[in-house]
């Protein structure tokens, strides 16, 4: 009976191991995109992206300065003069496609798509299909590579 049980609880052990591993690769997606891109908090860049990140997006290459530097622009764009009466707010929605952890690495695709309001009126909406490699360290997983594209 004993050696049942073992063999019972280690078959049934490791599928929700793996589908933990993938909640927490997606959740630290959405906690990313919430904190760094909706919050615009540049405090949080080091808690999701390793030193020597890539991302792709449009055409456009960043590492974690221009990173950064986006945050930064963004934030003093809906501060300025013009803009610092108003109530900005993005909202992302998540449709995960496939996430695989194998080990201290992880990749991802997914759909995003990002509600962008002013005073609570939505003034655009953006649909993105992205994938991400994230390892993990002492700190926990950490995105290396992120890659999106607009869907039109």
């Amino acid at each position: 009976m004993k050696k049942f049980f073992l063999t019972w609880l280690i078959c049934f052990s490791i599928p929700m191991l793996a589908q933990n591993n993938e909640q927490v690769i997606q959740t630290t997606l959405e906690q990313m995109f919430q904190e760094v891109f909706s919050n615009l908090d540049k405090s949080k860049v080091d808690k999701y992206f390793t030193p020597d990140v890539m991302l792709f997006e449009n055409m456009e290459i960043m590492n974690y300065d221009s990173i950064l530097e986006l945050i930064e622009n963004t934030k003093n764009n809906f501060e300025s003069d013009e803009n610092k009466n108003h109530v900005f707010k993005r909202i992302n929605q998540f449709e995960f496609l496939k996430t695989q952890v194998k080990d201290d690495h992880a990749w991802i695709s997914y759909k995003n798509k990002a509600t962008f309001t002013m005073d609570g009126t939505q003034i655009a909406e953006l649909n993105w299909l992205g994938s991400a490699n994230l390892i993990r360290t002492p700190e926990g997983w950490k995105i290396q590579f992120l890659h999106s594209t607009l869907i039109k």
